[in-house]
């Protein structure tokens, strides 16, 4: 399948909805390229959701963890990929909550690099709200 990422095997793709776009494109997980086919792939859920695309909600977010997870584990979270997360914290708590079970993985793990060392985001809005 042609992804965000170039071409990758459907059971690592995802059809991602637009809750979690930016999610998708600030961790760099693989979606498909919407742009090279076209809107019409939207009506086609079943058959790549049988190709074992993702194409429901929870293995989206589930994809999302697993790539933060790895960019932390691996210390390759840049300072432009927090930048880009904290945009789409704000994006997200908009029109869901970031205590949702979905984001657990984002509330939960110390990502943030403060003067005070590694937070969580949770402890950083508590911190930043209260100074």
């Amino acid at each position: 399948m042609n992804t965000n990422l170039g071409f990758k095997s459907p059971s690592k793709t995802a059809l991602p909805g637009s809750r979690w776009g930016s999610l998708f494109i600030a961790l760099q997980v693989p979606a498909i390229d919407a742009l090279y086919y076209g809107d019409a792939i939207t009506h086609f859920v079943e058959e790549l959701n049988a190709l074992e695309v993702v194409v429901d909600d929870s293995g989206a977010s589930t994809m999302i963890a697993v790539q933060f997870n790895s960019l932390l584990s691996s210390s390759n979270l840049a300072p432009s990929t927090v930048m880009s997360l904290l945009g789409c914290i704000r994006e997200l708590s908009q029109t869901m909550s970031l205590s949702s079970p979905e984001l657990m993985w984002l509330t939960s793990e110390k990502w943030l690099n403060t003067r005070h060392g590694y937070k969580t985001f949770v402890k950083y809005k508590k911190v930043v709200l209260h100074e």
